[in-house]
Protein backbone atom coordinates (compact mmCIF):
# COMPACT_ATOMS: atom_id res chain seq x y z
CA UNK A 1 0.00 0.00 0.00
CA UNK A 2 1.49 3.21 -1.04
CA UNK A 3 1.48 6.00 1.81
CA UNK A 4 1.13 9.85 1.00
CA UNK A 5 4.80 11.43 1.93
CA UNK A 6 4.30 14.40 3.55
CA UNK A 7 6.65 16.50 1.32
CA UNK A 8 4.58 15.45 -1.71
CA UNK A 9 1.30 16.04 -0.33
CA UNK A 10 2.29 19.63 0.20
CA UNK A 11 4.33 20.42 -3.09
CA UNK A 12 0.65 18.57 -4.31
CA UNK A 13 -1.29 21.28 -2.21
CA UNK A 14 1.09 24.37 -3.06
CA UNK A 15 0.96 23.65 -6.97
CA UNK A 16 -3.11 22.91 -6.95
CA UNK A 17 -3.24 26.27 -4.94
CA UNK A 18 -1.44 27.56 -7.81
CA UNK A 19 -3.06 26.31 -10.47
CA UNK A 20 -6.26 27.31 -9.23
CA UNK A 21 -5.21 30.84 -8.87
CA UNK A 22 -3.64 31.11 -12.20
CA UNK A 23 -6.95 28.97 -14.19
CA UNK A 24 -9.92 30.77 -12.18
CA UNK A 25 -12.61 30.15 -14.66
CA UNK A 26 -10.66 26.59 -16.09
CA UNK A 27 -9.70 24.76 -12.86
CA UNK A 28 -12.07 22.69 -11.84
CA UNK A 29 -11.42 19.89 -8.72
CA UNK A 30 -13.36 16.93 -9.66
CA UNK A 31 -11.96 14.59 -6.49
CA UNK A 32 -10.48 16.01 -3.93
CA UNK A 33 -10.14 12.89 -1.91
CA UNK A 34 -8.68 11.16 -4.78
CA UNK A 35 -6.49 13.95 -6.08
CA UNK A 36 -8.46 14.41 -9.52
CA UNK A 37 -8.59 17.37 -11.19
CA UNK A 38 -9.22 19.05 -14.31
CA UNK A 39 -8.65 22.28 -16.65
CA UNK A 40 -10.86 23.03 -19.46
CA UNK A 41 -9.82 25.08 -22.19
CA UNK A 42 -12.02 26.72 -24.30
CA UNK A 43 -11.89 28.66 -27.68
CA UNK A 44 -14.16 30.35 -30.02
CA UNK A 45 -13.71 29.67 -33.84
CA UNK A 46 -16.65 30.74 -36.48
CA UNK A 47 -19.59 28.92 -35.35
CA UNK A 48 -17.77 26.34 -33.26
CA UNK A 49 -16.26 26.20 -29.70
CA UNK A 50 -13.22 24.26 -29.40
CA UNK A 51 -12.78 22.66 -26.20
CA UNK A 52 -10.20 20.31 -24.20
CA UNK A 53 -9.64 19.00 -21.03
CA UNK A 54 -6.88 17.83 -19.38
CA UNK A 55 -8.17 15.97 -16.39
CA UNK A 56 -5.13 14.85 -14.02
CA UNK A 57 -4.71 12.76 -10.84
CA UNK A 58 -1.87 12.82 -8.99
CA UNK A 59 -0.36 9.44 -7.34
CA UNK A 60 0.91 9.79 -3.37
CA UNK A 61 4.36 9.34 -5.15
CA UNK A 62 3.98 12.96 -7.33
CA UNK A 63 5.69 14.80 -7.81
CA UNK A 64 9.47 12.92 -5.85
CA UNK A 65 8.80 9.57 -7.69
CA UNK A 66 6.38 9.51 -9.76
CA UNK A 67 4.34 11.04 -13.05
CA UNK A 68 0.71 12.40 -12.49
CA UNK A 69 -1.75 10.38 -14.39
CA UNK A 70 -3.54 12.47 -17.17
CA UNK A 71 -6.08 12.21 -19.66
CA UNK A 72 -7.10 14.48 -23.21
CA UNK A 73 -10.72 14.81 -23.77
CA UNK A 74 -10.66 16.27 -27.20
CA UNK A 75 -12.57 14.83 -29.89
CA UNK A 76 -11.28 17.32 -32.40
CA UNK A 77 -7.65 16.76 -31.63
CA UNK A 78 -6.99 13.16 -33.97
CA UNK A 79 -4.22 11.04 -35.23
CA UNK A 80 -0.69 12.33 -35.42
CA UNK A 81 -2.03 16.02 -33.80
CA UNK A 82 -2.71 13.70 -30.36
CA UNK A 83 -0.23 11.51 -30.62
CA UNK A 84 1.96 14.41 -30.92
CA UNK A 85 0.81 16.19 -27.27
CA UNK A 86 1.13 12.59 -25.70
CA UNK A 87 4.66 12.99 -26.48
CA UNK A 88 4.87 16.41 -25.38
CA UNK A 89 3.31 15.92 -22.15
CA UNK A 90 5.86 12.73 -21.53
CA UNK A 91 8.89 14.71 -22.51
CA UNK A 92 7.96 17.40 -19.91
CA UNK A 93 7.85 15.02 -17.33
CA UNK A 94 11.12 13.20 -18.11
CA UNK A 95 12.92 16.63 -19.21
CA UNK A 96 11.83 17.28 -15.13
CA UNK A 97 11.39 14.31 -13.07
CA UNK A 98 11.08 15.40 -9.50
CA UNK A 99 9.86 18.85 -10.29
CA UNK A 100 6.34 20.17 -10.36
CA UNK A 101 5.12 19.86 -13.79
CA UNK A 102 1.33 20.59 -14.09
CA UNK A 103 1.45 24.56 -15.13
CA UNK A 104 3.91 22.95 -17.84
CA UNK A 105 1.34 20.55 -18.83
CA UNK A 106 -1.44 22.80 -18.67
CA UNK A 107 0.37 25.62 -20.78
CA UNK A 108 1.43 22.45 -23.93
CA UNK A 109 -2.44 21.55 -23.84
CA UNK A 110 -3.38 25.17 -24.10
CA UNK A 111 -0.98 26.05 -26.45
CA UNK A 112 -2.01 22.88 -28.80
CA UNK A 113 -5.72 24.25 -28.70
CA UNK A 114 -4.71 27.74 -30.08
CA UNK A 115 -2.78 26.66 -32.75
CA UNK A 116 -5.62 24.92 -34.24
CA UNK A 117 -6.79 26.16 -37.67
CA UNK A 118 -10.40 26.24 -38.57
CA UNK A 119 -10.78 25.10 -42.19
CA UNK A 120 -11.91 27.12 -45.36
CA UNK A 121 -15.51 27.62 -43.82
CA UNK A 122 -14.06 28.71 -40.25
CA UNK A 123 -15.66 25.17 -38.68
CA UNK A 124 -13.79 22.62 -36.48
CA UNK A 125 -13.83 18.73 -36.91
CA UNK A 126 -15.64 17.03 -34.67
CA UNK A 127 -16.48 13.17 -34.34
CA UNK A 128 -19.25 13.81 -32.50
CA UNK A 129 -21.17 16.46 -34.65
CA UNK A 130 -21.10 13.68 -37.70
CA UNK A 131 -24.04 11.98 -35.36
CA UNK A 132 -26.75 14.33 -36.87
CA UNK A 133 -26.03 13.50 -40.41
CA UNK A 134 -26.10 9.75 -39.21
CA UNK A 135 -29.47 10.30 -37.68
CA UNK A 136 -31.33 11.79 -40.40
CA UNK A 137 -30.51 8.74 -42.69
CA UNK A 138 -30.76 10.89 -45.69
CA UNK A 139 -27.66 9.14 -47.28
CA UNK A 140 -27.36 5.46 -48.66
CA UNK A 141 -25.79 3.75 -46.17
CA UNK A 142 -22.20 2.85 -46.51
CA UNK A 143 -20.37 -0.13 -46.76
CA UNK A 144 -19.96 -1.39 -43.72
CA UNK A 145 -17.20 -3.85 -41.70
CA UNK A 146 -18.96 -6.57 -39.53
CA UNK A 147 -20.14 -5.17 -36.46
CA UNK A 148 -20.23 -7.45 -33.72
CA UNK A 149 -23.01 -6.83 -30.30
CA UNK A 150 -22.35 -8.18 -27.20
CA UNK A 151 -24.56 -9.40 -24.12
CA UNK A 152 -26.68 -6.94 -22.51
CA UNK A 153 -25.80 -5.88 -18.53
CA UNK A 154 -28.76 -4.38 -16.65
CA UNK A 155 -28.79 -2.54 -13.45
CA UNK A 156 -31.60 -0.64 -12.04
CA UNK A 157 -33.37 -0.52 -15.31
CA UNK A 158 -30.71 0.75 -16.93
CA UNK A 159 -29.01 -1.11 -19.63
CA UNK A 160 -25.25 -1.08 -21.59
CA UNK A 161 -24.38 -2.95 -24.71
CA UNK A 162 -21.56 -2.60 -26.35
CA UNK A 163 -20.84 -3.00 -30.12
CA UNK A 164 -17.22 -3.86 -32.28
CA UNK A 165 -16.23 -3.57 -35.65
CA UNK A 166 -12.41 -4.39 -36.46
CA UNK A 167 -11.06 -0.83 -38.75
CA UNK A 168 -8.50 0.57 -40.88
CA UNK A 169 -9.69 3.91 -41.76
CA UNK A 170 -11.73 6.68 -40.87
CA UNK A 171 -14.32 5.79 -43.40
CA UNK A 172 -14.41 2.40 -41.63
CA UNK A 173 -15.57 4.68 -38.74
CA UNK A 174 -18.26 6.65 -40.01
CA UNK A 175 -19.46 3.58 -41.76
CA UNK A 176 -19.70 1.63 -38.50
CA UNK A 177 -21.35 4.56 -36.85
CA UNK A 178 -23.57 5.42 -39.47
CA UNK A 179 -24.79 1.66 -39.87
CA UNK A 180 -25.28 1.46 -35.81
CA UNK A 181 -27.30 4.74 -35.61
CA UNK A 182 -29.59 3.52 -38.65
CA UNK A 183 -31.07 0.92 -36.21
CA UNK A 184 -33.49 2.80 -34.37
CA UNK A 185 -33.29 1.01 -30.75
CA UNK A 186 -29.61 2.22 -30.86
CA UNK A 187 -30.46 5.37 -32.42
CA UNK A 188 -33.10 6.04 -29.18
CA UNK A 189 -30.26 5.17 -26.84
CA UNK A 190 -29.65 7.87 -24.27
CA UNK A 191 -26.03 7.44 -25.18
CA UNK A 192 -23.67 5.81 -27.64
CA UNK A 193 -20.19 6.14 -26.36
CA UNK A 194 -17.48 5.70 -28.85
CA UNK A 195 -13.67 4.76 -28.83
CA UNK A 196 -11.49 3.55 -31.54
CA UNK A 197 -7.47 3.28 -32.32
CA UNK A 198 -6.02 2.76 -35.54
CA UNK A 199 -2.24 1.63 -36.12
CA UNK A 200 -0.91 3.47 -38.66
CA UNK A 201 1.50 2.51 -40.85
CA UNK A 202 4.45 4.69 -39.17
CA UNK A 203 3.59 2.96 -36.00
CA UNK A 204 1.66 5.97 -34.46
CA UNK A 205 -2.19 5.67 -33.45
CA UNK A 206 -4.84 7.21 -35.04
CA UNK A 207 -7.33 7.86 -31.51
CA UNK A 208 -10.67 9.50 -30.47
CA UNK A 209 -13.41 8.98 -28.39
CA UNK A 210 -16.51 10.33 -28.11
CA UNK A 211 -18.94 10.73 -24.72
CA UNK A 212 -21.85 11.18 -26.41
CA UNK A 213 -23.29 13.31 -23.16
CA UNK A 214 -21.61 10.68 -20.43
CA UNK A 215 -18.95 12.95 -19.71
CA UNK A 216 -16.01 11.48 -19.21
CA UNK A 217 -17.16 7.79 -20.51
CA UNK A 218 -15.53 8.01 -23.40
CA UNK A 219 -11.94 8.94 -22.32
CA UNK A 220 -12.31 6.26 -19.91
CA UNK A 221 -13.02 4.10 -22.79
CA UNK A 222 -10.82 4.67 -24.57
CA UNK A 223 -8.38 4.16 -21.78
CA UNK A 224 -9.70 0.89 -21.76
CA UNK A 225 -8.50 0.02 -24.97
CA UNK A 226 -4.77 1.55 -24.46
CA UNK A 227 -4.10 -0.04 -21.56
CA UNK A 228 -5.33 -3.63 -23.19
CA UNK A 229 -3.28 -2.41 -26.31
CA UNK A 230 -6.02 -3.12 -28.35
CA UNK A 231 -5.81 -1.75 -31.99
CA UNK A 232 -7.78 -1.45 -35.43
CA UNK A 233 -11.03 -1.92 -33.23
CA UNK A 234 -13.86 0.81 -32.76
CA UNK A 235 -16.51 0.07 -29.85
CA UNK A 236 -19.48 1.84 -29.24
CA UNK A 237 -21.33 1.34 -25.97
CA UNK A 238 -25.25 2.41 -25.60
CA UNK A 239 -26.66 3.22 -22.51
CA UNK A 240 -30.29 3.28 -22.22
CA UNK A 241 -31.14 5.03 -18.93
CA UNK A 242 -34.20 3.29 -16.52
CA UNK A 243 -34.68 6.62 -14.72
CA UNK A 244 -32.76 5.56 -11.32
CA UNK A 245 -29.33 7.24 -11.46
CA UNK A 246 -26.17 4.75 -10.70
CA UNK A 247 -23.58 6.80 -9.74
CA UNK A 248 -20.03 5.48 -10.44
CA UNK A 249 -21.58 1.96 -11.82
CA UNK A 250 -22.73 3.35 -14.57
CA UNK A 251 -18.99 3.58 -15.64
CA UNK A 252 -18.05 0.14 -14.21
CA UNK A 253 -21.08 -1.12 -16.76
CA UNK A 254 -19.49 0.76 -19.76
CA UNK A 255 -16.01 -0.77 -19.32
CA UNK A 256 -17.54 -4.57 -18.38
CA UNK A 257 -19.79 -4.13 -21.43
CA UNK A 258 -16.82 -3.73 -23.51
CA UNK A 259 -14.43 -6.08 -21.85
CA UNK A 260 -16.82 -8.58 -22.31
CA UNK A 261 -17.50 -8.33 -26.26
CA UNK A 262 -13.43 -7.79 -26.91
CA UNK A 263 -12.82 -11.16 -24.20
CA UNK A 264 -15.88 -12.93 -27.22
CA UNK A 265 -14.10 -11.88 -29.92
CA UNK A 266 -10.83 -12.92 -28.79
CA UNK A 267 -9.10 -9.72 -28.55
CA UNK A 268 -7.94 -10.56 -25.06
CA UNK A 269 -6.85 -13.23 -26.00
CA UNK A 270 -4.80 -12.68 -28.79
CA UNK A 271 -2.83 -9.88 -26.61
CA UNK A 272 -2.73 -12.30 -23.73
CA UNK A 273 -0.06 -14.84 -26.19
Amino acid sequence: MFYMDESNLERQKDEIEALAAIYTEEFKIVNGENHIYELEFRKHQGKSTLKIILQITLPPLYPKESPPMYEIQAPWLKGTSRQELYNALESIYLENIGEDILFMWAEKVRDIMEKEKPDSEGNVSDISNCETDFKSHKEPLLPCPRISHGETITDRKSTFQAHLAVVSSMDDIKAVRQNLLSHRKIANATHNIVAYRIQNKIGTFNQDCDDDGEHAAGGRLLHLLQILDVKNIIIIVSRWYGGIHLGPDRFKHINNAARSILQSEGFLNKNAK
